[in-house]
């Protein structure tokens, strides 16, 4: 018997033994495993304080150049140290008018050395102002078709973005060509006057069955007819003036002022639609290298006028199918008297503009009550709306104007109160 006990004596001293080694093992693998996650987070910390960085430094540098390369050069490659760790940050060209930021942070723990990217993907370029279309003085718009080489039925609209007006407070996609195809030298005139700061959205409206049913109809962009939508570039909704070139449009601008946009109109992925917008099409009219992610060009070759020398292939992105000019014209009756306009009302705000800096808007509701903001500045201002009391008038003031005798008088601002406009609110 004390054999035995002896025997259940070791088993359980060497049991114990080896439960203290495993927990002290998993304890030690649980700290390293927690010491690697504290790393990767502080490495994606590290990584993003050089991303910041570049990106204030290419908005710095945009501010004093009008030439993408010129910023990029400018700008370079930054360094510099955070949390015990290091980063790289530069800017890279992807585009006529865009770049993106690209970072790398890096942090050593223990033995291990931890690495961060940020700007792999193309999604969050950036737009300086001088590329972006913008209107700077009060303006109409001629709008032309360059090249029409695809078979597809497609529209073009227009989203004005109005200058220090939330994204939900906008004025609606307007129809500049209806739909229609093959319309090489075609020219429309966008006749109303665009307030200065305006930034200037073309979208391409694609009926990809090519019946083309509604050939020439006042289409709404949201009509079931259109299979998809191209914008030449997109905003983040918490940021307004943040301003993203869109994958399936290629934007120049003209040195006469003025842009042209070129459209991509059939689906391919995002990153092949980058490839050519970077690095123009194969000389050799190869396929696309799936490892290396690029088509092979090695740069574009241009026209007399600077832009991009399109062609034709059908089947990669070739930004030809559907080519528009877009022509700033100064509004040739701008004067002292500003134009005012009630740029959208909706169920929850109406919007309001001036080609000059607005003074003061009064707004009456249908139950007759009115208010009066004054001290304004700037060409907008949105005012909060009711489906309950909706607002049925508004009397905008801006530089010299005031309300003609034979338009209905502000309730209250007596001389003070300017231009009248009448209300209707939609959805």
């Amino acid at each position: 018997m004390g054999k035995y006990a002896l025997l259940i004596t070791v088993a359980a001293l060497g049991g114990i033994t080896l439960m203290m080694y495993q927990s002290g093992r998993t304890s030690m693998d649980t700290e390293q495993r927690q010491a690697e996650r504290q790393g990767k987070v502080i490495a994606r910390q590290i990584a993003r304080t050089g991303y910041n960085a570049v990106l204030a430094d290419g908005r710095a540098a945009s501010t004093t150049s009008e030439d993408l390369e010129e910023v990029v050069s400018t700008v370079g490659t930054i360094s510099g140290d955070y949390e015990g760790g290091t980063y790289e940050a530069w800017l890279e060209k992807i585009s006529p008018s865009a770049y993106r930021a690209r970072s790398v942070g890096t942090f050593t723990i223990g033995e291990n050395t931890i690495t961060h990217r940020i700007g792999q993907s193309y999604d969050k370029n950036t737009m300086p102002l001088q590329e972006t279309p913008v209107v700077e003085n009060p303006s109409t718009l001629n709008v032309s078709f360059v090249e029409s080489m695809a078979g597809y039925c497609s529209a073009i609209y227009l989203k004005r973005i109005l200058p220090d007006v939330a994204p939900e407070d906008q004025p609606e996609p307007e129809l500049i060509f209806t739909p229609g195809n093959n319309r090489d030298g075609a020219s429309t005139e966008y006749a109303r006057t665009i307030v200065p700061g305006t930034k200037l959205n073309f979208i391409l409206a694609v009926d990809a069955d090519g019946h083309c049913e509604r050939r020439g109809d006042n289409v709404d962009i949201t009509d079931d007819f259109f299979e998809r939508r191209r914008n030449s570039f997109t905003q983040d909704v918490t940021d307004i003036e943040n301003v993203h070139e869109a994958p399936y449009a290629l934007i120049q601008d003209h040195a006469s002022g003025g842009w042209r946009v070129a459209y991509e109109d059939l689906v391919f992925d995002e990153a092949k639609l980058w490839d050519i917008k970077k690095n123009s099409y194969p000389d050799d009219g190869g396929g696309w290298d799936s490892e290396a992610e690029t088509y092979g060009g090695d740069g574009w070759e241009t026209e007399e006028n600077g832009m991009y020398d399109l062609e034709d292939f059908g089947n990669l992105p070739d930004f030809s199918d559907q080519v528009i000019d877009v022509e700033v014209v100064p509004d040739p009756s701008e004067g002292p008297e500003p134009k005012t306009f009630v740029e959208a009302a909706k169920e929850s705000s109406v919007t309001v503009s001036s080609t000059k800096d607005l003074s003061n808007v009064v707004w009456q509701y249908a139950d007759g009550t009115a208010q009066k903001q004054e001290g304004l500045s700037g060409h907008t201002f949105t005012i909060p709306n009711s489906p309950d009391n909706p607002i049925t008038n508004v009397w905008i003031k801006s530089g010299p104007n005031q309300t003609d005798p034979n338009d209905p008088q502000a309730p209250i601002g007596g001389n003070g109160a300017g231009e009248y406009h009448p209300v209707t609110t939609t959805g």
